[in-house]
């Protein structure tokens, strides 16, 4: 029975850990847009967080994705949804 209890504990703390990891790198790449999007044109500065977020989802192992020809036309032509769309691609 504490065993059972333990491994829910500390799954449920994995989820937990998960998630705050993902609020974190989701809530630096909209800072960093807001900021590149003040000093740059605000397509480029879109651009630039596409790839932020594709290699901080990737770095803190959210989603294992592979940089491709495909990805980085993706990232180049919508950025941040594009990001997003491959993400939830990866997933499945």
């Amino acid at each position: 029975m504490k065993g059972g209890i333990l491994m829910a504990a500390i799954a449920g703390f994995s989820l937990a850990l998960l998630v705050f990891l993902f609020l974190f790198a989701s809530g630096l790449v909209l800072l960093l847009v807001k900021f590149i999007g003040c000093a740059v044109a605000p397509f480029l500065g879109n651009i630039v967080a596409g790839g932020m977020l594709y290699f901080f989802l990737d770095a803190f192992h959210l989603v294992h994705m592979d940089w491709s020809f495909f990805d980085a036309v993706v990232v180049a032509l919508f950025g941040v949804p594009g990001t997003i769309f491959l993400a939830i691609l990866a997933l499945f």
